[in-house]
């Protein structure tokens, strides 16, 4: 097993993002994933990434980012179409070579979106307390 070099905070990556069905086991396809967090002090270094698909909902929900071509620093995400980032999805994942390809950085969530990223968090947070209620 290889591992990587934490990515780092905001950055947007390929990872092998577990399926909800197997949220132990590495999906066996790439989906962009946003990293949230990094714990560069644990063996393995660990972080904490938000599943991205480009399936566009018709209806976006508070917890969900969307980040699409024509808004300013699109580029930037290196993100060939939009993306919907579920923050309702999170996984801590080990930085290896099971979750993430060799070089995985795709790019880097631009600094207007961090306000509505942490809109999101708060939303995914309230929904997932609100179910278990």
């Amino acid at each position: 097993m290889t591992w990587h070099a934490a990515p780092g905070l905001a950055e947007i990556v390929w990872c092998r993002f577990p399926y909800r069905e197997r949220p132990t086991q590495p999906a066996p396809v790439l989906h962009p994933a946003l990293i949230i967090a990094v714990d560069d002090r644990s063996k393995p270094i660990k972080v904490i990434a938000v599943f991205g698909t480009s399936s566009v909902p018709v209806k976006i929900k508070p917890w969900q980012l969307l980040l699409a071509p024509g808004v300013a620093a699109f580029k930037d995400t290196g993100l060939s179409a939009a993306t919907i980032f579920d923050f309702e999805r999170r996984a801590v994942l080990p930085c290896d070579n099971r979750y993430f390809p060799d070089s995985p950085k795709i790019g880097t969530l631009p600094k207007h979106y961090m306000v509505d990223a942490q809109s999101a968090m708060r939303a995914a947070v309230e929904q997932e307390r609100l179910t278990r209620r």
